[in-house]
């Protein structure tokens, strides 16, 4: 087998996410949220979920499986954009090189609150770079 060779594995391209949204302190009823994700190809892939009365959000985990080189390395570019009165907000761009659950953060975002009108800013983390507006209680370690 030489050193070339691809793999086929299953990675977490984005970890499940969940939160609430607000503009100006109130839940921002109505907004589309538009969860982008590149890493094959200059399209990705895009899903979108509408906010209710409470401003809260949800996103399941997205997965696939892919072939990896040894001698490369895996990044996924992700984006949460936020459509709300005829303005749009992006409050998560990140480029992640880790595959796993919750490898973003290293552990899972617990109370994610995303103010729309609070400057996104550079949160250093493990393996990639955060831009986002959101802010968290604490990152829950899974084992």
């Amino acid at each position: 087998m030489s050193m070339f060779s691809e793999n086929e594995q299953e990675v977490i391209l984005f970890s499940p996410i969940e939160g609430v949204i607000t503009y100006e302190g109130r839940p921002a009823v109505g907004a589309k949220i538009v969860r982008w994700i590149k890493w094959k190809d200059e399209e990705g892939t895009k899903d979108s979920v509408l906010l209710g009365a409470d401003g809260r959000f949800h996103f399941s985990v997205k997965e696939a499986v892919i072939k990896l080189s040894p001698v490369s390395k895996f990044v996924v570019n992700q984006r949460l954009t936020v459509f709300f009165e005829d303005e749009e907000y992006v409050i998560w761009a990140m480029g992640n090189g880790k595959t796993t659950l919750y490898g973003e953060l290293g552990g899972e975002p617990m109370g994610l609150k995303c103010e729309l009108t609070d400057k996104r800013v550079r949160v250093e983390v493990e393996d990639g770079l955060l831009m986002t507006s959101c802010v968290w209680d604490e990152v829950k370690i899974r084992e």
